[in-house]
């Protein structure tokens, strides 16, 4: 008698001589797992393990042939490896180095088919690196990495630690932006030859946009020693301390680069090498001085450009607040100027109140200096003689008058010069704009070649000022 076992087998035996051959039993069951896993990989984007391992242990007790397994094992990884989903049984890639790029790649098609990485799909793929021999953390941190720099649109649920890694990589993500975003702003700013105030300020707020505070002082400083290898002018402190005579050099190299590579020093050149050498503490009259001797030797054929102003290549970025600190940390800029009009105007004033009242008076000891070095005529002062008091037998003369002596500030260009508590080193009490009034209160004082006037400010501050920088009251302030 048959058993129904005998009779499927019996059915499913090929016929020989017949018209017809039905497939063996072991092709049939290979195309049907076939197609039962190849829609499972293609609707999910994978093939668990364990849906794989069943697979195969069906086929066993079925008693399909052992090279059908092989041959499904193939079609299937040829499956995967042509339509982007994973099969946990797919032979590695002959070059090691294709392993990572593989893997990543199927992730990112993935990535494109569904708004959702599970958690199961994670873990086959992490499990398909570990049979090519990739570490579980390296292949982690590659997938992190790519999600967030190419912005993959999917959600990910969490697992193998991948809400770290994810985060990690996405902060690191903002540094790298920020980073190349600083370096951007830093090449289109300073490729004029200069970096302004408002020029640093946009490059140091690129890099706090996803960067520390010690780090970017650290790029920020990098970005100064890259400015100086360019002989770009930096209108800021100096991120290396150097020596004074070395430092003076550079500043000299950087205008005489800039002059061989232009032909011409504009302002926004100057207002950031004279506030670079302020930075580090040399004094504008030595920078000139130094310039000046190297143009000479050179033979430059340049000057520098007329009035200083502000640098308008981004005036939008120029806030009331910023343009008054960057005029206050300039130092005045030095150009052949007349003799300070102090040193002229009292003993003129000595000698008109001689002659108004016939009666001899020494001269006022408030300005006894010597005359500048690049003297010219200086300019008409017109005072007003006090009245003369006809001489009396029976009265004695009346004292003259004598206004206090009034100056106005002058020859800085528009700059302002600085009024200090104390001559040439003591700090600086106010900024006095060009045409300022102020009133001689003491004696003038020489200190390291330069005259040093006490004067009295508008709001009734007291302090010293260079006598270079005040004229008459009655000049021209824009005189130089």
């Amino acid at each position: 008698m048959d058993t129904p076992t005998d009779a499927v087998a019996h059915e499913q035996t090929p016929r020989v001589g017949g018209t017809g051959r039905q497939r063996p039993h072991s092709e049939q069951l290979r195309v049907a797992t076939f197609n039962e896993l190849i829609h499972l990989g293609q609707r999910s984007g994978f093939i668990e393990a364990q849906q794989w391992q069943t697979a195969l242990g069906r086929m066993d007790d079925l008693e399909a042939a052992c090279d059908e397994q092989a041959t499904l094992r193939a079609e299937l990884a040829r499956a995967a490896a042509a339509q982007n989903w994973l099969f946990p049984d797919e032979a590695p890639p002959a070059d090691p180095r294709q392993r990572l790029e593989v893997l990543v790649g199927r992730a990112r098609a993935h990535a494109r088919r569904s708004r959702v990485i599970t958690q199961a799909y994670l873990s086959t793929l992490l499990a398909l690196g570990s049979n090519w021999g990739l570490e579980h953390d390296h292949v982690a941190q590659a997938l992190a990495h790519a999600c967030v720099s190419e912005h993959w649109r999917v959600d990910w649920e969490i697992a193998c630690d991948m809400e770290g890694l994810l985060g990690a990589e996405l902060a690191g993500e903002r540094q790298r932006a920020a980073r190349s975003h600083a370096q951007a702003t830093y090449q289109r700013r300073g490729r004029k030859g200069w970096l302004s105030q408002s020029d640093l300020m946009h490059v140091y707020s690129s890099l706090r946009q996803g960067v520390g505070d010690v780090e970017a002082r650290e790029l920020f400083a990098g970005f100064h020693r890259d400015a100086n290898a360019r002989r770009w002018a930096w209108a800021g402190a100096s991120a290396t301390v150097l020596p004074t005579d070395e430092c003076l050099r550079l500043l000299v190299e950087k205008v005489a680069q800039q002059v061989h590579r232009t032909g011409r020093v504009p302002h926004g050149f100057r207002q950031a090498v004279v506030a670079e050498a302020a930075g580090a503490h040399i004094e504008a009259s030595d920078l000139f001085e130094a310039i000046e001797v190297r143009s000479i030797r050179e033979q430059w054929p340049v000057a520098f450009d007329g009035q200083p102003r502000l640098d308008s290549l981004d005036p939008n970025s120029w806030a009331p607040w910023a343009a008054e600190r960057l005029r206050a940390a300039l130092t005045p800029v030095v150009r052949p100027v007349a003799p300070s009009g102090l040193r002229m105007a009292m003993p003129l004033l000595a000698f008109l109140t001689v002659v108004s009242v016939n009666h001899p008076i020494a001269p006022s000891p408030v300005l006894s200096g010597s005359q500048g070095a690049l003297a010219v005529a200086p300019p008409a002062v017109a005072v007003a003689a006090p009245p003369v008091i006809p001489a009396s037998p029976a009265a004695t003369p009346a004292p003259p008058v004598i206004q206090p002596l009034t100056l106005v500030v002058a020859h800085t260009d528009g700059v302002g010069a600085r009024l200090r508590t104390a001559p040439a080193t003591g700090p600086v009490a106010r900024l006095l704009s060009d045409g300022t009034a102020v009133v001689v209160i003491g004696s003038e004082m020489q200190v390291g070649g330069t005259a040093w006037a006490q004067v009295r400010a508008p709001d009734g501050t007291p302090g010293w000022m260079s006598a270079d920088f005040l004229s008459p009251s009655g000049s021209d302030p824009s005189a130089g």
